[in-house]
């Protein structure tokens, strides 16, 4: 797919599922499978991208653009990593509720 793409392309594709994956956590989605294939898929477009050297001009031009991407890459991960403290805590509450229900029922016999 990659090969297909002109560099710019390839670029343009990096930022838009750079985009996507932002949306997709700022409408609180959880569809892991499908954030983990387009992060895959943007490392993949950017190791393409990468693998020629870049003009002095084609540097200039995407510098801005990849501290943003790298900026977004940073909100998503904290985004991921405060989702999983999230998650941890309520499957411990979840784990207490039963220990608690799993005594009250001990003592109920």
């Amino acid at each position: 797919m990659s090969n297909e793409l002109s560099r710019q392309q390839q670029w343009n594709k990096v930022l838009e599922i750079t985009e996507q994956l932002k949306e997709m956590l700022d409408l609180d989605g959880e569809d892991w499978e499908l954030m983990s294939s387009l992060v895959t898929q943007r490392q993949q477009l950017l190791n393409t991208y990468f693998e020629n050297p870049l003009s002095a001009e084609e540097a200039e031009s995407i510098a801005t653009e990849m501290q943003e991407i790298i900026h977004s890459t940073e909100e998503m991960l904290q985004d991921g990593r405060n989702k999983q403290i999230s998650l941890i805590g309520a499957v411990q509450q979840i784990s207490t509720n039963r220990q608690a229900i799993h005594a009250y029922n001990k003592i109920q016999k």
